[in-house]
C-alpha cells in the first residue's frame, strides 16, 4: 500500500553513512517514518541477520496509540491513497 519495500521485521536501529544522516537531515517531514524514508532516499542498503532473544522482562511499553500514528505515518508519507480518497 505504501509503494516502497520495508523488510518485515526490519527495526528501528540502523547503522548509516554521514551522507545517508544528511540526506535524512535534508528532509523536511514533521513526521518521519524512518523505516520507509531510508529506502526511500536510494543509498545502498544491506541487511544484518542475527538472533533476537526474546525479551528479558516486562512487556512492550509502545501503546497501541502510537504504534497506529506510525503506519498512518507511514500509509500518509508514502501512498496517493490519502489523495485519492479526499477527491
Amino acid at each position: 500500500m505504501i509503494g516502497i519495500e520495508v523488510l518485515q521485521g526490519a527495526g528501528y536501529f540502523r547503522l548509516m553513512s554521514r551522507q545517508t544522516v544528511l540526506a535524512l537531515q535534508a528532509l523536511r517531514e514533521s513526521h518521519r517514518f524512518v523505516r520507509g524514508m531510508g529506502v526511500w532516499i536510494g543509498f545502498r542498503q544491506c541487511a544484518v541477520y542475527y538472533e533476537r532473544p526474546v525479551r528479558f522482562a516486562g512487556r512492550t511499553q509502545c501503546p497501541l496509540r502510537k504504534k497506529l500514528g506510525s503506519v498512518i505515518d507511514a500509509i500518509t508519507c508514502f501512498s496517493i491513497v490519502p489523495l485519492r480518497l479526499a477527491t
